[in-house]
């Protein structure tokens, strides 16, 4: 292996003084604009009045009633109406796919109420859906539970103690949070995590097993209400849902070696080490001091380079100039330590 001394370094700065600086950070969720709305995923009372408002992120509400007799005879067993709104990065032409390399804290006040509380179960939260593996629910229901389930997202319930047992009263307002916090991708030894929060009290991060470690590409993200109604009530009925103050944040990943934090350990985290090459921190950038030493230099340059590739790579954007490659090149950089060099 290479040894690193103060040629070797002049070489590489000498590289990196004729390369250009890569600044290619994939999207994040801070790009969500807006929802789209799916009204009547399930139709059971066709006839029923739907009021949908779509004010994102300030509020969205689905306001149902007059679940219409006839439609017992339309609809020999019915069970629900059911309405979506899911996050969209264009202003509500699509859905968003989020990504298993994208952290997020994701946050909503829901405000779920009926006329009848049972035996027709009404339910409203958040929704994670995979495609592949089903759907995942954060919801609050007219009958107290508060839970989590579905899909690979791990269990929770007020009825086993979370939230401190405290149950969901129709017509209150809850703040629902859902945080999740990437692993290193699929086969990595450091497990994706998820915490949920209704109003103020968690359940703490808790480990998600699937062989994907977390988020399946692709998914997508929203709100949804269920409004189940039964023949007994079934002409007096009425729910409502309000979803208020939406707020989604990206989160760091927590990967070795991610300094950019976009979930993909490679040429963006490089280039911000070298960036920063020789400086004492402050004032050179803390994002090119992972190993906290105050001082940027082989340590940084070797926590990227001994996770090089790790995690999930953005969609292609930028070619790294042949000169960035080239560094590379050096072989025994990633595993060389030694003391730092003022």
């Amino acid at each position: 292996m290479m040894k690193m001394n103060r040629g070797n370094i002049a070489a590489v700065l000498a590289v990196s003084g004729s390369m250009v600086l890569v600044v290619s950070v994939s999207a994040d969720v801070s790009d969500v604009n807006g929802v789209v709305i799916v009204e009547r995923n399930f139709n059971d009372f066709p006839n029923s009045t739907l009021v949908t408002t779509n004010n994102y992120p300030s509020l969205i509400e689905f306001d149902e009633s007059s679940f219409d007799p006839p439609d017992l005879i339309n609809v020999p067993n019915p069970f629900a109406n059911q309405h979506q709104a899911w996050l969209s990065a264009d202003s509500g032409a699509t859905r968003r796919p989020f990504l298993n390399s994208e952290g997020w804290e994701f946050s909503v006040d829901i405000n779920l109420s009926a006329v009848s509380a049972s035996p027709g179960i009404k339910e409203a939260g958040v929704r994670l859906d995979t495609f592949v593996a089903g759907e995942g629910q954060f919801i609050v229901k007219s009958d107290g539970e508060i839970a989590a389930f579905g899909a690979f997202i791990p269990f929770a319930s007020t009825n086993i103690g979370d939230f401190g047992g405290t149950p969901y009263t129709l017509g209150n307002t809850a703040n629902m949070k859902i945080i999740y916090t990437p692993g290193d991708g699929a086969g990595g030894s450091v497990p994706a995590t998820m915490e949920y929060v209704v109003n103020g009290t968690s359940t703490g991060p808790r480990d998600i097993f699937n062989i994907e470690n977390g988020v399946i590409d692709g998914s997508n993200l929203g709100v949804y209400a269920q409004y189940a109604v039964t023949a007994a009530n079934i002409s007096t009925d009425a729910a409502d849902t309000i979803f208020s103050n939406f707020s989604i944040t990206p989160l760091s990943t927590g990967l070795v070696g991610d300094l950019d934090g976009d979930g993909f350990v490679g040429i963006n985290d490089l280039n911000i080490v070298l960036g920063a090459w020789n400086q004492s921190v402050p004032p050179g950038d803390p994002l090119a001091d992972p190993s906290g030493d105050g001082f940027v230099g082989i340590e940084d340059l070797n926590t990227v380079l001994g996770n090089w590739n790790a995690g999930t790579p953005p969609p292609p954007s930028v070619v790294p100039e042949p000169a960035s490659l080239s560094l590379l090149a050096l072989g025994g950089l990633a595993m060389t330590r030694r003391n730092r060099m003022h």
